[in-house]
């Protein structure tokens, strides 16, 4: 660690580097991460970025403290420290002058920390997208997933290995311009009247702009998908003309388009795919199968069913949940038949796993 050269991206994912940032890291980590982070000005630069994409916020606030001047700061202090102390501190010295140092790191993510939750609890008196045009990025890493909130009602939930990146905002302007690698739901904000655009996602397939809905947009290899739950959206691939005109999309339905045109378009229940961000699944006629791949696309879990009379099997009604403990136990309850995990295992049981 300690002459490595991180990027800002493998920070972020770096689970040593996170937990040090949560406060969450032994002595050992702290001491090798404030060695690192002291090392240099580009690796304090770094580990600054890191830290403020890792929280998903950033803040450029004149109140705020300045945290380069501070890092100078804690550096002079420390090494006066040490000089007013040499005369006293044997044996483990070296040890203690790190912990010095990791002191002054933890202070310097404190303060980076108490920004952005001082821009966060920020409640204005009315819409205004101004105030929350200075977010620049949002990253998430393995199982994680964050929710970004607006003013007027309208928010944006990430999933897990995702970036949604923003543009500012214009004065006056009522969309938000956002361009997503990943997957990410998208609900306006009942303040905003209908018919007026509030999201505009760029991917690298195209644009999808909505229309006072819920949607969600997952940004794959070849293409991109886009699940609609309420309302309407408007696709445009990248290559199309305006002259061509935008294509329309419907509640209830799932499209895929490249950078040319619509590769599929379906109807779906879409509570199978947004679950994930609203914890909500509706059955309406949904076959068990249907059900089992979207558990299996959602935890990364297999699913067997054990009793071939049950692949058959329709649900109806709805579930709602936090985890897959509590989905897995929702759905043994609709279609009254053991469905569970075994402990230590990736498989997730429909029927008794003995027959």
């Amino acid at each position: 660690m300690k002459n490595q050269d991180y990027k800002v991206e493998e920070l972020i994912k770096n689970h040593s580097f996170r937990r040090m940032v949560r406060g969450e890291a032994d002595d050992k980590e702290m001491i090798e991460w404030s060695y690192w982070i002291e090392k240099s000005e580009n690796n304090r630069r770094k580990a600054k970025k890191a830290i403020v994409e890792i929280y998903g916020f950033e803040f450029d606030d004149p109140s705020l403290p300045n945290i380069e001047q501070k890092w100078k700061e804690l550096s002079l202090d420390t090494t006066i420290d040490r000089a007013e102390t040499q005369s006293y501190i044997t044996g483990n010295s070296n040890n203690n002058v790190w912990l010095i140092r990791a002191a002054a790191i933890l202070l310097i993510i404190s303060v980076v920390v108490a920004g952005i939750f001082l821009q966060k609890d920020v409640t204005p008196s009315e819409p205004n997208l101004e105030q929350v045009s200075v977010v620049k990025s949002i990253i998430t890493a393995d199982n994680e997933v964050k929710t970004l909130r607006f003013s007027d009602g309208s928010k944006i939930t990430l999933n897990s290995n995702s970036r949604l990146r923003y543009k500012e905002t214009p004065s006056g302007s009522k969309t938000i311009d956002v361009t997503l690698s990943g997957s990410a739901f998208f609900e306006s904000g009942k303040k905003i009247p209908q018919k007026l655009t509030r999201f505009t996602v760029n991917t690298p397939n195209g644009q999808i702009q909505d229309i006072g809905t819920q949607f969600m947009v997952n940004v794959e290899k070849k293409h991109t998908r886009v699940i609609i739950q309420e309302g309407t959206v408007e696709i445009k691939p990248e290559e199309r003309s305006e002259n061509d005109g935008r294509i329309l999309i419907n509640k209830g339905e799932l499209i895929e388009f490249n950078s040319n045109n619509l590769t599929k378009r379906n109807e779906v229940n879409p509570t199978l795919f947004t679950s994930w961000a609203t914890g909500f699944m509706r059955f309406n006629k949904t076959n068990i199968k249907e059900v089992s791949e979207n558990i299996e696309a959602q935890f990364g879990v297999k699913v067997k069913i054990t009793n071939p009379e049950l692949s058959n099997l329709t649900l109806e009604g709805a579930v709602y949940y936090r985890s897959l403990e509590e989905l897995v136990r929702s759905i043994s309850d609709v279609i009254k038949t053991p469905v569970y995990q075994l402990p230590d295992s990736n498989i997730i049981y429909i029927g008794s796993p003995a027959e």
